[in-house]
């Protein structure tokens, strides 16, 4: 795990038990926490002198800003496993990572091991279930494999910097688009392919395009939606009457941005589709 995390300073162990994983992440990391409900199994990883909380872990743990969380044998015994999930992601650093070890429940479904379901299991896992229940709570998933004969299913996740929702990211999008328009008289757009043609379709009905560029001879004089003039090929002359270029092929965008200021001697602003959705 720890060539994993972005730094190895705090690890916060969910469900420590006695302590075992919280000495050997101790060899790793310069600080690790524990949180246990069993009074007991509590005393006893005190007795080996751990920092260990007696509670139940959930959104009103006190502390954060963990490199690293560990959650083994836990999800199986929570009657809500998102919340639980929910509160670990919150106590994660940006781009810190979490380990969670649960049962396999659909090994034991599928080699019929009736012997393996407990009463004190409120939820079997499959792969299947334990990712979708991982990147509903906002982690990217590292990995996620059958490990112990199949026995177990372990998972790296990593807290990824939550973004806005699409409606937040589209009315930022016309926003910026709006102030360009503002400060340009001469808007061009380069790349009319699946990009380039959503991104008009979406944001140039009340906007008027200079030019509207892109390479593929055999898209020039065809038209996009919202959009009142036809492609066309690149020449220096349209280049540079441009003020600005709007790039949406940014697959390419090396060699177009190339193409535009080494050979049609473009020296106006090219702006990027991805940092106009940032």
């Amino acid at each position: 795990m720890v060539q994993l995390t972005s730094d190895n300073e705090k690890l916060l162990d969910i469900g420590c038990g006695q302590g075992t994983l919280m000495e050997l992440a101790l060899g790793m990391f310069d600080d690790a926490v524990g949180v246990e409900p069993s009074k007991a199994e509590c005393a006893m990883a005190e007795e080996r002198g751990l920092k260990v909380f007696n509670s139940y872990f959930d959104s009103t743990f006190p502390y954060s800003d963990f490199s690293a969380f560990i959650m083994t044998q836990v999800l199986e015994h929570i009657s809500d496993p998102k919340s639980l999930l929910n509160a670990a992601y919150d106590i994660l650093k940006d781009n810190g990572i979490g380990y969670i070890d649960v049962p396999n429940g659909y090994n034991i479904y599928i080699n019929n091991r009736f012997y393996d379901v407990y009463s004190e299991h409120l939820n079997y896992w499959s792969l299947n279930a334990i990712t979708r229940l991982a990147t509903d709570c906002g982690f990217y998933v590292i990995s996620a494999e059958e490990v112990h004969g199949a026995n177990h299913i372990a998972v790296y996740v990593k807290k990824v910097k939550r973004k806005g929702n699409f409606a937040g990211a589209f009315d930022e999008t016309a926003h910026k688009l709006d102030k360009i328009f503002a400060e340009y008289d001469k808007v061009s757009v380069y790349g009319a392919g699946i990009k380039g043609r959503s991104f008009i379709k979406l944001f140039f009905k009340q906007r008027n395009l200079l030019h509207l560029f892109d390479g593929n001879p055999d898209l020039s004089g065809a038209y996009v939606a919202n959009c009142a003039i036809p492609i066309e090929k690149p020449n220096e002359e349209s280049v540079n009457d441009s003020e600005v270029i709007i790039l949406t092929a940014i697959e390419y965008k090396e060699e177009i941005i190339q193409n535009l200021k080494e050979k049609f001697r473009y020296n106006g602003e090219i702006i990027l589709i991805d940092e106009l959705a940032k």
